[in-house]
């Protein structure tokens, strides 16, 4: 598929330029809490790449809100994922079942015995960073990213860890969900910054132009 493909054409899709089969959320809606009003950000997908990212939706969300509490979430959005992780065919029942006891040591030094935890699928999580990017990105600049950007993790709380632990938090300031972006000056590359919860994520897209032997092109 050839590169530039914009946003007015819906019937490509944004991540490959296949035919769309329909639009796609580029923020899983599981994130969200459902009572309350939001505005999705949409793309047109094809069949591959919208019904398949829903297990990996999935398994993310379940994964975030098990780190949380429902007064950083919101009660709606908490019950409605252990509603689902009762059920043995879900994969929150499934992500309940690979829990462990171990000892966390915090950020400050800090060290809890006997934590309830579970080891974090990075690849999975890849995929829906890798795909809420490129949407959004499709969504902002109306072009397809697949042929023409590497996409890139820059690091968070939950990656650096890899052990994600069922604690309970002091909720400083509840958050929902947001993301901003930075487009570097006379570039096709962007920073993208999420909060969902309490967590922050970066991740980057970076032209494949601005590469040299695969790492980045020194700056001048």
């Amino acid at each position: 598929m050839g590169k530039g493909k914009k946003k007015k054409e819906l019937e490509d899709c944004y991540y490959c330029g296949d035919k769309s089969h329909s639009e796609e959320h580029c923020i899983p809606r599981c994130l969200f809490d459902h009572s309350k009003p939001y505005i999705p950000v949409k793309v047109p997908g094809c069949e591959k790449h919208n019904q398949g990212f829903s297990i990996h939706d999935e398994y993310f969300c379940h994964l975030m809100h098990l780190k949380m509490n429902s007064a950083e979430i919101g009660s709606e959005p908490t019950e409605r994922i252990f509603r689902a992780a009762k059920r043995k065919s879900t994969v929150g029942y499934k992500v309940l079942e690979q829990s462990f006891q171990t000892t966390i040591t915090t950020t400050s030094g800090i060290i809890l015995p006997n934590v309830t935890a579970i080891k974090a699928d990075i690849s999975r999580i890849n995929i829906v960073f890798d795909k809420i990017t490129r949407g959004l990105h499709f969504h902002h600049f109306g072009e397809r990213t697949e042929d023409t950007h590497i996409f890139k993790f820059l690091g968070d709380k939950l990656y650096n860890e890899t052990l994600i632990p069922f604690t309970t938090r002091v909720v400083l300031q509840a958050r929902n969900v947001e993301y901003r972006f930075i487009k570097r000056p006379f570039s096709n590359t962007t920073f993208w910054y999420y909060w969902l919860y309490e967590d922050i994520f970066v991740t980057m897209l970076i032209s494949k132009n601005e590469l040299e032997d695969g790492k980045p092109k020194s700056e001048s």
